[in-house]
């Protein structure tokens, strides 16, 4: 494997291999129970819907290996498949919330979740517009999103799917699903070859860490916000059409939430889902343009991981027991959410920078971004420090770090020939109808600082003190 700036950043084989390998998963789990779990009912019933799937085309198979929930699915059967075979092992990862969500230990919740493939027979019959007859009716918890179409289910608690008639989904005849079933298209937004739903649904898994609310936002919601999505992702475009080239091969879902108050995270990614994100889609383009990148770039990250890990077992801490001081956040950090974090700001500051390089950029905003880039870059800086002191990586993990820093550099440097420095002054987004940008008084040394000697500890912010002076 080549360790170079390419693979890091653009190369999309990046995510395409880890769709190819939700898709060699799956494969293995069914090898795997036809051979090792004969005796089982459910598994011999799964190994048959496997094959059932293995007969639809190859464009709607390989459409479906990139969807999240192949991923979610494949890797949740893994995990329950290893604690089937082997009883001895403590359940861990996606597979112990799951036995714990569901009250179930391993052997039976890999049953449930082995029936839950069926969900993939149905989309592949809805997709290649065929027909299809379960033998067993799947249940659903609603609202419930069909992998790789952007139709959704809403009706209370569960819901019965019996099959496809050409290429329609049909119910089960029972009183609750006759009254409440329905079916619902959401939006998409489909431009420069990019196809992205506006599908909460598609968050309605069973894995720590995702907001309550996302599954179950409205229609109307992501209605609303179709057009400022579809608008930033021109934008981005015209900005840096490479980022929009990986949206193209890694971005399928996105679900439009509301703000979140004080504190509170707006923008979710979930390394369960990939190519799923929830994003507050702010009315500015470019703060939007941000954030669909920031979310993004968390994803290509857990792609990157997928081959192989970067840091070695057990979580880093400071020569104090505590995690690590995180600029961006008010709590300390484990390793690898600085290693994120580090990750995904050196590449928004990329971006900051090639707005300000982009003819088309509104001043103001160019100003903003140039405040961007310099802040961004001082949370970097203390954060590689960080890793470096305190975090242990394994060998490809090392050449991550390594790259990252070239990375860095490179924009320091660009920022300072643009005259852009530590003292530049911030300006900000305000959100009013006019989204116009406002001067502050601080700076990004001023801000970061202010950051330091708040949320760090005192020796810790003593230590960290000289990477913004």
């Amino acid at each position: 494997m080549k360790f170079d700036s390419h693979w890091l950043w653009r190369d999309i084989d990046v995510l395409r291999n880890r769709q190819r390998k939700a898709a060699a998963v799956v494969a293995a789990v069914a090898r795997v129970a036809e051979t090792e779990l004969t005796g089982d009912k459910q598994s011999r019933c799964f190994v048959s819907d496997y094959k059932q799937y293995e007969s639809f085309s190859k464009g709607t198979r390989e459409l479906l290996a990139a969807e999240p929930y192949t991923y979610y699915w494949g890797r949740l059967a893994y995990e329950l498949l290893q604690l089937t075979l082997r009883p001895d092992r403590q359940p861990f990862g996606l597979a112990a919330y799951y036995c714990q969500s569901t009250g179930r230990e391993p052997r039976a919740a890999l049953a449930r979740h082995l029936a839950e493939f069926s969900r993939m027979l149905v989309a592949a019959a809805c997709l290649d517009g065929t027909d299809l007859r379960l033998d067993t009716p799947l249940a659903v918890a609603a609202p419930f999103a069909l992998p790789g179409t952007a139709l959704s289910i809403d009706g209370p608690g569960d819901v019965e799917i019996s099959g496809v008639s050409r290429g329609a989904i049909e119910f089960s005849d029972g009183p609750l699903t006759r009254r409440s079933a329905q079916v619902t298209s959401f939006p998409t937004v489909d431009c420069l070859d990019c196809l992205i739903r506006l599908q909460p649904a598609v968050f309605n898994v069973l894995a720590s860490g995702i907001p309550d609310d996302v599954p179950r936002l409205d229609l109307q919601m992501q209605m609303d916000n179709r057009d400022r999505i579809h608008g930033a992702v021109m934008l981005l475009n015209d900005i840096n059409p490479k980022i929009v080239a990986q949206f193209r091969t890694g971005l399928r879902v996105v679900a439009a939430r509301p703000r979140g108050g004080p504190g509170a995270l707006s923008n979710v990614s979930h390394c369960d889902l990939p190519g799923a994100i929830a994003i507050y889609a702010y009315p500015n383009p470019h703060e939007l343009c941000n954030i669909l990148l920031h979310e993004f770039l968390h994803n290509r990250l857990f792609a990157l991981e997928e081959q192989g890990r970067f840091l070695e077992s057990g979580p880093a801490v400071d020569a104090s027991g505590a995690g690590l001081y995180s600029p961006w956040r008010r709590d300390y950090r484990p390793a690898h959410g600085l290693l994120h974090a580090v990750y995904v700001f050196t590449g928004i500051s990329r971006y900051w920078l090639d707005v300000v390089l982009n003819v088309d950029t509104p001043e103001q905003v160019r100003e903003l971004a140039r405040s961007r880039i310099m802040h961004g870059l001082l949370q970097v800086r203390i954060g590689l420090a960080q890793l470096h002191r305190n975090a242990t990586f394994t060998e490809p993990g090392q050449n991550v770090v390594n790259l990252i820093e070239d990375e860095y550099q490179t924009l320091w440097n660009d920022a300072e020939q643009l005259g852009i420095g530590v003292d530049t002054p911030i300006r900000v987004f305000c959100e009013d109808g006019a989204m116009s940008v406002a001067s502050t008084s601080q700076t990004p040394r001023s801000v970061v600082r202010h950051h330091l000697h708040r949320y760090a500890k005192a020796d810790h912010a003593r230590a960290l003190e000289s990477l913004i002076n």
